[in-house]
């Protein structure tokens, strides 16, 4: 009884085993007919790959790619739209579809696209433009004209300010050192150079106040941003500069 049992259950494991070989077989002759070269180089030895590659090694699947340079070799211009690979997250089952409406909307206006670039004004530093450039700005500035322009580039008005200087007006900014806004260090522009300043700011960064370093007539409980003791520095016959208790 034992022996019959044994030799059932071998019989099946070799059934099982039988029926799965087949069955890896026929799906691979599925997906070679319904890929075309897909599994050409792919059955050779490893030696026989690398045999005639010019690189000497690597084989005939990377002599057949034609690899570009990093971007930062790249000349101006020479990115097409077959340098550009889409992946789409999808299953087999739904990638058709996905790919067509992919095809039909963003991909076929790809090639209409153009890339810009340009310094944009920091609003938050401040920026100086003078009255000859905000005349010519006026097509793209003046009314809802600014909000047109800031939609159509899809940025904030500091950014589309920039834009309009030096993507339609032909101007340029200029970037200076005398302009800070909140996003940086304050407590790093030295005491003895803030007079010399164009623009100063304040703000929070990570819960702590980001503010000037600068003694005066307020401490800073009355004057958490500094601005009120930095004006009696500049100004020191202001009225309520001279009422501050030991000023």
């Amino acid at each position: 009884m034992g022996r019959r049992l044994l030799r059932g259950v071998s019989g099946a494991a070799v059934v099982l085993a039988s029926v799965a070989l087949l069955s890896m077989r026929h799906r691979g002759a599925r997906e070679a007919a319904q890929y075309p070269g897909i599994g050409e180089g792919m059955l050779e030895k490893p030696e026989q790959q690398s045999q005639g590659s010019p690189e000497g090694a690597g084989g005939r699947g990377q002599t057949d790619l034609r690899l570009h340079p990093p971007e930062g070799y790249r000349s101006e211009g020479s990115l097409t739209l077959g340098d550009i690979f889409i992946a789409v997250k999808t299953t087999k089952r739904f990638h058709q579809s996905r790919m067509e409406l992919l095809l039909d909307t963003w991909i076929s206006q790809a090639n209409k696209q153009k890339s810009v670039r340009f310094w944009f004004a920091t609003g938050g530093a401040g920026f100086c433009i003078s009255r000859k450039l905000a005349r010519k700005m006026v097509p793209w500035a003046s009314g809802r004209n600014f909000l047109s322009t800031s939609e159509l580039i899809r940025l904030p008005d500091d950014c589309t300010v920039g834009y309009i200087i030096e993507c339609k007006v032909g101007g340029q900014l200029i970037p200076n050192a005398l302009f800070h806004s909140h996003l940086e260090n304050l407590q790093l522009i030295p005491s003895s150079q803030l007079m010399q300043q164009v623009t100063l700011s304040y703000g929070v960064f990570e819960n702590k106040l980001n503010v000037i370093e600068l003694s005066g007539p307020f401490s800073p409980q009355e004057d958490p941003s500094r601005f009120r003791s930095l004006h009696c520095h500049l100004y020191p016959n202001t009225s309520w500069c001279l009422q501050a208790v030991g000023w």
